[in-house]
């Protein structure tokens, strides 16, 4: 059951409660009815009752010139990389909010170390976590995301990374390059572990090639306005279709947060309209696309 079925059954219950109260005593057979869908209401939510989502979880550990094997990391590099990997999942959580987000959200905290060689285990800093229906935490949704552009970076996969980052702005690609630098300026590689992923930099070599990805001559970001006819969209996955008017190619482009209600495109799909895109490009690979704002019709 997920958040919108349960808040479902929570407000079907509520109106038969009310129904209960307003019937009459001489109309017993529509109150045995009633009382009937409460009792399996009640079951349905006795046995739908969410549970304390747990907090987002990685670990990551070092292993190189700031690093003694299993035994230790120097205090100076080990603040500066966990402060430069927090800023950097972030901001990228912050990408999946519609709100700016101030400097005590989505924080992550360390709550041991990780040996192999040397690290530590990263967890959501969140003292009232969301109840467990089926989504994630923006900041479980923010590693996987971080994981997969490094990933991408590595793997010098240019259309991968491109469709990663189209919506994320150039402060927050910074933090991901400054991440990066700090590494490769200590001559010391990772491995990064989130739920059943993981990722590991064995060589520095690795790191500079991720560098050399990720860098602002590398990643073409540009703002446009661009005449197009929306053909789709998909409000839950945050996508829509689009043509580009005089191209019959159908591209996809990925929805901004900031747009709380993507839905209404659906009534003026087909209508040529100018439409403001993020247009993101990694080397020579395809242009990516991320809607930025609900145009005017």
């Amino acid at each position: 059951m997920n958040r919108d079925d349960y808040l479902f059954v929570l407000s079907e219950r509520n109106e038969v409660l009310s129904m209960l109260r307003n019937i009459s005593d001489e109309d017993i057979i529509s109150r045995m009815s009633l009382e009937s869908r409460l009792e399996g209401l009640n079951k349905t939510i006795k046995n739908n009752i969410p549970q304390v989502h747990p907090q987002a979880k990685a670990t990551i550990t070092f292993k190189g010139d700031s690093v003694l094997g299993t035994h230790g990391i120097a205090a100076n590099f080990s603040s500066k990389i966990v402060g430069a990997f927090n800023d950097a999942v972030s901001l990228i959580a912050s990408s999946f909010q519609n709100k700016v987000s101030s400097r005590n959200d989505n924080m992550l905290m360390i709550t041991g170390t990780a040996k192999g060689s040397f690290g530590f285990t990263l967890e959501e800093f969140h003292s009232d976590p969301p109840l467990d229906f089926d989504e994630e935490t923006f900041m479980s949704k923010a590693m996987a995301k971080t994981l997969s552009i490094l990933q991408m970076s590595v793997n010098a996969d240019d259309d991968g990374l491109a469709d990663a980052i189209a919506d994320l702005d150039t402060k927050t690609l910074d933090k991901i390059r400054r991440f990066m630098k700090i590494l490769f300026e200590n001559r010391t590689v990772f491995t990064l572990k989130h739920g059943n992923e993981s990722l590991i930099f064995s060589d520095i070599n690795q790191i500079n090639l991720a560098i050399e990805k990720l860098s602002k001559e590398n990643i073409k970001e540009e703002l446009k306005v661009i005449s197009v006819k929306f053909s789709g969209v998909l409000p839950h996955k945050r996508q829509c279709e689009f043509v580009i008017i005089d191209d019959e190619i159908v591209s996809v482009a990925k929805i901004s947060s900031n747009i709380k209600h993507p839905d209404v495109i659906n009534n003026h799909l087909g209508q040529e309209v100018k439409a403001s895109f993020l247009c993101t490009q990694v080397g020579n690979g395809k242009i990516k696309y991320s809607l930025r704002e609900i145009p005017d019709w």
